[in-house]
This record gives structure tokens, sequence and C-alpha cells, in this order.
């Protein structure tokens, strides 16, 4: 996506560029491949949900050296999984939606920006005002 920006292009559509490469490695996320696709600049909550899965996996597969998968302490590394991959997934979504409202904040117009020509010929009216009410006040 940054490729195919001209050299010219605005922060901002630099910025909206990289949101949306971001949004398509989240889209590519899965529970399997969350350690190796996970990009330094992804919201800390779903770096942390892949960490919490990456645990987990770890520690079923250490378990699984020893213990059967009726073992109590099996079940209990599986649930655990379970639900870091749950967390995940939420984590996925939350992250999808704060990006996609990035994007659109970006789009919209800023306040607190204005336009110079917009600036002069308010400043313009208003000196008009001005000459107008002094006009205004001698007739009286």
């Amino acid at each position: 996506m940054l490729a195919s920006l001209p050299r010219t292009a605005s922060a901002t559509k630099l910025r909206q560029a990289d949101l949306r490469a971001l949004q398509q490695t989240l889209d590519r996320l899965t529970a399997s491949s969350a350690h190796l696709l996970v990009p330094s600049d992804a919201p800390t909550a779903l770096r942390v949900a892949v960490l919490r899965v990456a645990t987990a996996r770890q520690r079923v597969d250490a378990a699984q050296r020893t213990l059967g998968p009726r073992h109590p302490e099996m079940r209990e590394l599986d649930v655990a999984l379970a639900g870091a991959r749950e967390q995940l997934q939420a984590a996925v979504i939350a992250a999808r939606e704060a990006i996609a409202s990035w994007i659109i904040a970006l789009d919209a117009p800023q306040r607190g920006t204005a336009d110079p020509a917009r600036l002069a010929r308010r400043a313009e009216l208003a000196a008009r005002a001005r000459e107008l009410r002094r006009e205004w006040d001698a007739l009286r």
C-alpha cells in the first residue's frame, strides 16, 4: 500500500495507508500464526493477547511430553489455551474497530486547521462589519 502512494502524498495519506496495511495483517491473523504476524504498531491489547496465546501454547506443548490428553492438568491447560484464543479473537475484533475508526478520523476534516483563504475572507468581512457598525452609530 505504501509503495503505491506518490512521493508527494501527505502525512495523513501515509498514516491511512499504514493503518490499512495493519488491517490486512489482522485479517490474516490466526491463533496458530499470531506470534509471527503481529506487527509492533498493533494495539497493545492485541499484542498482549497474542503473547498469552503463545505462552498457553508453549505450556500445552511442554505438558504433552509427559501427560496424556485426559490428564486433569492437561485439560486445564487446554481450557486455558482455548480461553486465550477467545481473548485473542476479541482483541482482534476490537483492534479492527479501532483501526477503522482511526482511518475514518483521518478522513474527517481537521478542526483547528482552517483554510488560509477562508481566514483572510473572514477578517475582511469582520473589518467591513466594524466599518458598517461605525457608520450606523454615526447616523443615529
